[in-house]
């Protein structure tokens, strides 16, 4: 994920806000299933139920809890895609993989997580390695004609979508538990696919009246710019004032209109070219929304701990891939991190493991302790 969004950033993309959409925008994905699921459980049923059934199956404290998840989705997206806009890949990865120990937090506080001194050691070493790789990796990690202030602008936004992203897990969490209704995991689909409209639609309107509709005007303005220079060298008056009152009308279309002429003109000054900024913006759109729905599932089936561990195993991997595909530098201090992060992922493991271990020699000993036959009197 953070491959593609910087593949958006490096070649071309400047839009924050559009690219903050795509993370969500793909909820629609999620449509034929529902439809088919939908369909089929209607077909199981007697007329007179099926006719009641609604689409979505959600009860309404579980559709406001969704909303707010879904606000909450666009802010966490949205910073996300800033910190990004500034910070190479390595870096923000190692960053985001804090949102494990901030997931551990917020678990402890708000659904009572039990913790271990192996998950406490993993937590303190994954926040001393984004410690190690925010003081040291400022001056050489800097990308080409990035300044010191717009960098740690982006490390600041980049570790606060680790902060909100740490809480998301467990606010699903403590939705399904707190549901009023049996969650089966077209439920989780349902709540993904309100989150993702919620999301979509905050950024939208972000996306057509804050900063990229000020980019979408100064590229109308570059535009007109050259229309009118390569106009004529003809001295007709009448054609100089027809080019000036054609984009005097364009300029005074909706937020929309230049949101569509902006990201159609990047697509075409695009550093890989115009078909491969689409397959960039849509594979990326793609893969978020995938990434989405199996979070929520591991959170049903398991914790909002285990989510943050799952992304932190992709963290080893971003990093190497960024090195090799964007020729990232990987200096010593960010090999520190590395490994720091590491070190704490394995920790918590051999934890889980053992703990794992201990549940599972208790349960045989209740086991055989209850099928020991009773001593007579």
């Amino acid at each position: 994920m953070p491959l593609l969004l910087r593949l958006y950033f490096v070649h071309g993309g400047r839009l924050i806000w559009f690219s903050t959409f795509l993370q969500t925008a793909a909820f629609p994905l999620l449509l034929p299933p529902l439809c088919w699921i939908n369909f089929t459980v209607r077909r199981s049923r007697s007329p007179n139920t099926a006719a009641k059934q609604n689409f979505l199956s959600l009860s309404r404290p579980l559709l406001l809890s969704c909303i707010i998840i879904g606000l909450l989705t666009g802010v966490v997206n949205l910073f996300y895609a800033y910190g990004l806009s500034y910070v190479p890949v390595s870096t923000s990865s190692l960053l985001l993989s804090t949102q494990l120990c901030f997931t551990a937090l917020f678990a402890f506080l708000i659904v009572k997580q039990k913790f271990t001194p192996f998950s406490i050691n993993a937590v303190a070493l994954l926040t001393l390695g984004a410690v190690v790789l925010g003081i040291n990796s400022a001056a050489g990690d800097r990308a080409e004609g990035e300044s010191r202030s717009n960098y740690y602008l982006g490390f600041g936004m980049t570790l606060g979508a680790a902060v909100l992203d740490g809480l998301l897990p467990t606010l699903a969490e403590l939705m399904y538990m707190k549901a009023e209704q049996a969650v089966t995991y077209t439920v989780v689909m349902e709540t993904q696919l309100v989150i993702g409209f919620v999301a979509t639609v905050f950024c939208t309107v972000g996306m057509v009246i804050t900063t990229d509709l000020q980019i979408a005007k100064a590229a109308v303005g570059k535009c007109r710019f050259l229309r009118v220079v390569g106009a004529p060298g003809s001295r007709d008056r009448n054609v100089e004032n027809s080019i000036y009152r054609q984009d005097f009308l364009f300029l005074d279309r909706t937020g929309s209109e230049l949101m569509i002429f902006a990201i159609s003109g990047e697509a075409k000054e695009y550093g890989l070219g115009e078909t491969n900024y689409y397959l960039v913006i849509i594979s990326f759109a793609v893969v978020m929304q995938c990434f989405f729905l199996g979070r929520v599932g591991v959170v049903l089936y398991s914790s909002a701990l285990l989510t943050g561990i799952v992304v932190d195993v992709l963290l080893p991997i971003t990093v190497v891939l960024a090195v090799i595909f964007f020729h990232e530098s990987f200096t010593n201090d960010k090999a520190v991190a590395l490994v720091l992060s590491l070190w704490g992922f394995v920790s918590y493991l051999y934890g889980e493991r053992l703990d794992y271990k201990e549940k599972k020699n208790n349960e045989q000993m209740e086991f055989s302790s209850k099928r020991r036959p009773k001593k007579k009197e």
